[in-house]
């Protein structure tokens, strides 16, 4: 589920007003922002929600991005 060791590949979408950071391999893993910095922030604070499914789901996972 991760692009490397260690790592959670996300993708940025900048808009005029938003930013919007999803985790690729994640479904429904995004999160809004007003720029890229904050929203990466806010999208890998909610890492260890999915941790916690991954783990019930027996499925590896790694924290940083």
């Amino acid at each position: 589920m991760a692009s490397k060791k260690g790592t959670v590949a996300a993708y940025l979408e900048v808009g005029k007003k938003r930013v919007v950071a999803a985790a690729r391999d994640w479904p429904c893993w995004c999160r809004i922002g007003k720029d890229e910095e904050h929203v990466l922030e806010l999208l890998a604070s909610y890492a260890e929600r999915y941790a916690a499914v991954a783990k019930i789901a027996r499925v590896d996972f790694v924290r940083d991005f």
